[in-house]
């Protein structure tokens, strides 16, 4: 099953405090302004309280745990009554139950902090993890269907790797002479026993490497997975992380987390890094500090897709319990953001280690959680795609993600055919889509695509994968008399005229254009009243009408639907030069096949703006306006 988002953009207000946005919720967006229940100065305090009082429970100090376990509940409580205003609170609440009415496993909570801003980038070194829902007694943290992710905005594009084989994982165990003994070769063992039961999972391991050792087996055995143990440290006064290899003499080689992104750079198999180790996520607590000198933040920004390491010290029976829940949940294939999660339940699980349940945390830069695709076909014949935004019950979208390969479902965002929140195209769908079909392309074979979705999501997929993807993409189609399949390349399109033109002036001062396609009935009087009703400004509407005339069945098969949409291009570059500055209005009735083939041309239309239109309502002109091309977020509106 999956999980669905709530995800929560974090900034400053402009009048001080705090902005938090729902940029995408299985109930919508919204805002509300929010402040810490203590001045961000205090936050250094707060932590370094916590972290002292960790360090006496893995002394074994009677009274720590007993007060460790009161300032975790207090801080929760705090944090969570800031940030989960009554607004927001209650779009939450709603979301959860929307998930178990779907079906799913759960609601993903994940947390985006502007890093570029010091007082945005500081609410990041909070413990999230602690976030306390007084009224369900719940730490969000350690429920398995809310797991908790911080995500961090990087400019480095996250490509899809595709897992054939098993799963590689590099234990590398570093524990200087110089530096305090460990036990690690108890986690080792526990690592070992949770996975030797799975034969798609492979281990290696490297005992006492230098940095240098460590990128060396990584390449040359395509490590998907590196599990760091042993020491690290965090210096307070300027921010900076680092853990500690091996020199060949035996010593500590100290090695900065802006270092170590170097060397972990540019390896395409590596997917996910845990840091067994001390403070490999304690961030800068203090304002102008770098976010990226400490060692999780640095490793995300050189490109690794996901990050878990330990916000606190961490004592070596807790490492053990995570790690071996950790590792067991993900050889089950569970997302990496729900195997940290039963990681910390496992800490909270063993008596002595319980409060320590805090310190893991995850940094993650995949949407879905899924650091590998382990579906990736084995062999060059086609992939079955299956896309659904229909949320009512139809003859064909049911039961789509039972006949396909790969499955995206939207209908989240969706009370029967109509969209809940307008904002949710831009914000939600079209990245939930991109990043299916972007994963999807790289296998690089051929695919076939069953649409149960609106015209814009069939258009947005054709913007995804355009006409220079090279794939070869076959379209089914439904008419009356059955189903069948319709590429590019087959078939030959009717001789003569295809089209049947015209033109309605409206707003000679107006730049924008709107383009009417009726294929498969007549729409140009619909849309010419919902641009007049509406006072949509154009300058004028430009009509595309089939010929003979339009109908259901009116494109014969995929070379016909292409070279309409190879003739529509053409007059959608006749606009003038001022009209291809403006937006182009885009209003079609079409098979979804067309429009998908539409829709791989459109990168050369410039900024278009599209339209769904509400079959059942039995109004004229009854338009919506959907998802706007290229891609903008949209604000969430006051």
């Amino acid at each position: 099953m999956q999980y669905k988002d709530f995800v929560l953009q974090l900034e400053a207000a402009a009048g001080g405090g705090y902005v938090a946005r729902i940029i995408d919720s299985p109930f919508g967006t919204d805002k509300d302004v929010w402040a810490l229940p203590f001045p961000l100065e205090e936050a250094e305090s707060r932590l370094a309280s916590i972290e002292k009082l960790l360090t006496r429970l893995m002394k074994r100090e009677k009274d720590a745990a007993p007060r460790l376990a009161e300032e975790q509940l207090r801080l929760g409580r705090e944090l969570h009554g800031a940030l989960f205003t009554s607004k927001l609170s209650s779009a939450f609440s709603n979301s959860f139950t929307n998930v178990e009415t779907l079906g799913a496993a759960g609601l993903r909570l994940r947390l985006d902090f502007d890093t570029e801003r010091p007082d945005e980038a500081s609410l990041a070194a909070l413990p999230w993890e602690l976030l306390y829902k007084a009224d369900t007694q719940d730490y969000l943290g350690i429920f398995v269907r809310t797991p908790i992710v911080r995500y961090l905005e990087t400019h480095r594009l996250l490509k899809p790797f595709a897992v054939d084989g098993p799963l590689r994982v590099l234990l590398a165990e570093s524990e200087p002479e110089d530096l305090r003994p460990l036990d690690l070769a108890t986690e080792r063992r526990r690592i070992k026993e949770a996975l030797e039961e799975h034969p798609d999972v492979e281990l290696h391991y490297l005992e006492q490497p230098d940095v240098n050792d460590v990128r060396t087996v990584l390449e040359d055995k395509g490590i998907h997975v590196l599990h760091f143990m042993g020491h690290g440290r965090f210096d307070q006064h300027d921010g900076e992380g680092g853990i500690a290899f091996v020199t060949s003499d035996g010593k500590s080689q100290d090695v900065s987390g802006k270092r170590l992104a170097v060397y972990l750079k540019g390896i395409p198999s590596l997917r996910l890094v845990v840091l067994s180790s001390c403070y490999g996520a304690t961030l800068p607590r203090r304002q102008a500090q770098n976010l990226y000198a400490s060692v999780a933040p640095a490793l995300l920004q050189a490109g690794i897709p996901a990050i878990v390491a330990m916000q606190f010290p961490i004592s070596d029976a807790a490492a053990t319990a995570f790690s071996t829940a950790f590792y067991s949940s993900l050889a089950k294939g569970d997302p990496v953001d729900v195997a940290a999660t039963k990681g910390r339940v496992a800490i909270y699980g063993e008596e002595e280690t319980s409060q320590e349940w805090v310190t893991p945390a995850l940094f993650m830069r995949v949407r879905d959680g899924r650091i590998i695709d382990r579906f990736a076909p084995r062999n060059p014949g086609p992939v079955r795609l299956g896309i659904r935004s229909f949320a009512d019950t139809d003859s064909w979208g049911k039961g789509l993600e039972d006949r396909v390969d790969r499955f995206l479902g939207l209908e989240e965002y969706f009370d029967g055919r109509s969209i809940r929140d307008d904002a949710m195209w831009n914000q939600a769908i079209f990245l939930k889509l991109n990043e299916f079909l972007f994963r999807v392309a790289g296998y690089r074979n051929p695919l076939h695509v069953d649409f149960a979705a609106h015209a814009t999501i069939a258009f947005a997929a054709g913007y995804c994968l355009d006409c220079k993807s090279g794939l070869s993409i076959r379209i089914l189609q439904r008419q009356l008399g059955g189903t069948t399949e319709w590429t590019s390349q087959e078939g030959e399109p009717p001789q003569g005229p295809l089209w049947s033109d015209g033109e309605i002036t409206m707003d000679d001062n107006a730049y924008d254009v709107a383009l009417v396609v009726s294929v498969s009935r007549p729409v140009l009087d619909d849309v010419e009243a919902y641009v007049r009703r509406s006072g949509l400004s154009v300058r004028r509407i430009v009509s595309a009408s089939l010929l003979p005339e339009p109908s259901v069945k009116g494109i014969v098969n995929g070379a016909h639907a292409l070279e309409l949409a190879l003739k529509l291009e053409r007059r959608i570059w006749s606009r003038s030069i001022e009209e291809r500055e403006g937006v182009l209005h885009l209003f079609v009735a079409a098979p979804n096949a067309f429009v998908f083939f539409l829709g791989q041309l459109a990168k050369a239309f410039g900024r278009v703006q599209l339209y769904e239109h509400h079959l059942g309502s039995g109004k004229v002109g009854d338009y919506q306006p959907s998802m706007r091309l290229p891609p903008v977020v949209q604000d969430i509106p006051e």
